[in-house]
Order: structure tokens, then C-alpha cells, then sequence
């Protein structure tokens, strides 16, 4: 079994980027993968 991996993204007005990010991220293919993104309040979405 392979161990788990958590992924913590911090995100602070990066709306635009976000889609890219995690497209990029899903696609690695990991079969255990914890991923969190973190907003920091804030305004553009």
C-alpha cells in the first residue's frame, strides 16, 4: 500500500490560477493523495 500524502495549497487572491493548480495536481495520478487548498480571505472568488 502506498502512504498517504497530504498536499496543502495556501491560496491568497489567486482565483486565476487555481483550475491550473489543481488540474496539475489530480493529474499526477496518485492513487492516496489528500489535498487541501487554503484561502486567506481572499476577495476575488
Amino acid at each position: 500500500m502506498l502512504p498517504r500524502i497530504t498536499l496543502i495549497t495556501p491560496s491568497f487572491q489567486q482565483a486565476p490560477f487555481l483550475e491550473e493548480c489543481l488540474t496539475s495536481v489530480h493529474s499526477q495520478g496518485y492513487p492516496n493523495l489528500e489535498h487541501f487548498v487554503v484561502d486567506g480571505g481572499s476577495t476575488d472568488g
